[in-house]
């Protein structure tokens, strides 16, 4: 998934309707305040923003001070510490991106019960301990 997300390939609302599908909103559907592009939902949109503030926390990292999802990427390789701490940080990154928030994107569109915001970070923290 990260891949695909790095190279804006998932399939948003944004993305789906450039192929000519028909959506009743490009709203994206956790905040309905913006397009949902990859950017928005994987980095910008109100809850992941608070997601990554708390992993970054959790992290013990400063916040960077950028505004997409493939830059934290490159934020990563500018990180002064050694590879191993860069491939964990890359690593958490991609489980936050793909296992919580785009699931939790996920379920919030096809899943009949809502799911629960606290449960990401919560969810995060113990499958990066794996």
């Amino acid at each position: 998934m990260t891949w695909r997300a790095l190279r804006d390939r998932l399939p948003t609302r944004w993305n789906l309707s450039k192929k000519g599908i028909e959506l009743n909103s490009l709203l994206c559907p956790i905040c309905n305040q913006s397009p949902e592009l990859i950017d928005h939902v994987l980095w910008n949109c109100p809850l992941t923003y608070e997601i990554w503030h708390k992993v970054f926390m959790w992290l013990d990292l400063s916040f960077p001070v950028i505004n997409s999802f493939d830059a934290s990427f490159d934020w990563v390789e500018d990180l002064r510490v050694n590879p191993h701490a860069k491939h964990i940080v890359r690593s958490i990154l991609g489980v936050t991106a793909w296992k919580f928030i785009w699931k939790f994107r996920n379920d919030s569109i096809f899943s009949l019960k809502r799911p629960i915001r606290q449960d990401i970070l919560d969810s995060t923290v113990d499958l990066s301990y794996v």
